[in-house]
């Protein structure tokens, strides 16, 4: 929990309807220890207020320059308490539409916030929950232009794309991105190596197998090739993306053995088709198939 420094030594404040900013602060507090969510969610609005008022008043009469510089570093720590409010109030808060709204006066109230990368994972969950994806990928995709990431808002992101297909850029970027943020994310307190791991796998398994896929549509089979072998032993449990991924490891193969009469390639491109058709959904009958387009093509069994 953010700490706030003791409460300056000064008498005068200014206030917003009758309440100054330490009545707020007592009012926000008791919001919080009742889990009341219009209660952080009106006091940490009044609370911001009025702490910002500080923040940009003059010295009052009075009032020594010590004193009034205690209060306007009192006034930044409260201001950015009140954030960190709607933060934890967001995390606890059961009803998904309520804690998509926390969310969202976070981001109104300070787009720069510490706190924006750290609701996007469950925004991310209670969107989905509340059926308003859209809301969540607009959310994402604000942060993202600030620079604010977090890797399960940016799957979110990119399978949303996906299953519009559409944008296949949009997919390819959040995916990397993803893939990036994972790698450079170091294991979180009181998290074992074990589920540590898995998390790691499973995301960026999925961003690969996300960008590849996305990039074999635009027919990019050199980046698609490097992306789904990257991918292929995290998502190897997976039956449905294992095969999609084989499918397309085929026919990126293929298109660049096509150009380059490459042995490897070619052998590579049938090899995978093979495994393909061996996995049973929608492309097995299609792998299949081109197996047979393959051998007869390049004169191989």
């Amino acid at each position: 929990m953010l700490a706030v420094a003791g409460r300056p030594a000064t008498a005068q404040k200014p206030t917003v309807d009758g309440v100054d900013l330490e009545k707020a602060y007592a009012n926000l507090k008791e919001s919080e220890g009742k889990k009341d969510y219009d209660g952080v969610l009106k006091w940490s609005g009044v609370t911001s207020e009025i702490a910002r008022k500080t923040v940009a008043g003059t010295k009052l009469e009075g009032q020594s320059d010590e004193e009034f510089k205690q209060a306007v570093d009192y006034a930044r720590q409260v201001d950015v308490y009140t954030e960190y409010s709607l933060y934890a109030m967001m995390l606890q808060e059961p009803d998904p539409q309520k804690a998509m709204k926390l969310a969202d006066t976070l981001e109104q109230r300070n787009p720069k916030s510490q706190y924006i990368a750290m609701v996007m994972p469950r925004y991310s969950a209670v969107a989905r929950q509340a059926n308003a994806l859209p809301a969540a990928v607009a959310f994402g995709e604000r942060a993202f232009e600030r620079g604010q990431y977090s890797e399960d808002m940016l799957l979110v992101m990119a399978d949303y794309y996906t299953q519009q297909k559409k944008s296949p850029d949009k997919v390819v970027l959040y995916s990397q991105k993803a893939i990036e943020v994972m790698n450079g994310r170091e294991k979180p307190e009181g998290v074992s190596d074990a589920d540590w791991a898995k998390k790691k796998n499973v995301t960026t398994g999925l961003a690969y197998w996300m960008a590849g896929t996305a990039l074999s549509g635009q027919n990019k089979f050199a980046e698609a090739d490097k992306m789904l072998r990257s991918g292929l032993p995290l998502i190897k449990d997976n039956e449905q993306l294992y095969g999609t991924a084989l499918f397309h490891l085929g026919l990126s193969n293929y298109r660049l053995a096509q150009a380059s009469k490459n042995k490897t390639q070619i052998a590579d491109a049938i090899s995978f088709s093979k495994q393909a058709a061996a996995v049973k959904g929608p492309l097995q009958g299609q792998a299949a198939k081109n197996v047979k387009v393959m051998q007869q093509e390049f004169g191989v069994k």
